[in-house]
């Protein structure tokens, strides 16, 4: 299954306000149920984490990648956004994976979030 990305500022606003936060190591998810039938994710890597927009990108195609390779165990009906803490910096892929994993079967454990 493919995932969809997040793009709309609306849609981010909503998942922030009304999602279920899950932390794993260093990376926040925060998730809400929707309405489409299909797994969209956004994902954000701040200037707190890096000045450098070199390093904030490699982070976010790391953690793209590590979705892309787990998408086929996530629930297909949810908007998911992910955050990068500034102890991103310095993480090899491997590290990234594991905790997109973990917060894949921390959110295939959760019923209860917030359907838009």
């Amino acid at each position: 299954m493919r995932f969809q990305t997040l793009k709309n500022t609306d849609d981010f606003k909503w998942v922030f306000k009304n999602g279920k936060p899950i932390k794993a190591d260093f990376l926040l998810a925060k998730l809400v149920k929707n309405k489409l039938g299909y797994l969209r994710v956004g994902i954000v890597v701040s200037n707190k984490v890096s000045g450098k927009a070199v390093l904030r990108n490699q982070i976010r195609r790391r953690i793209r990648e590590a979705i892309r390779d787990n998408d086929s165990n996530m629930r297909a009906n949810v908007d998911l956004v992910i955050t990068a803490l500034p102890t991103t910096i310095g993480k090899r892929f491997k590290d990234i994976a594991v905790s997109i994993d973990t917060i894949i079967d921390k959110i295939n454990i959760a019923d209860s979030a917030t359907v838009r």
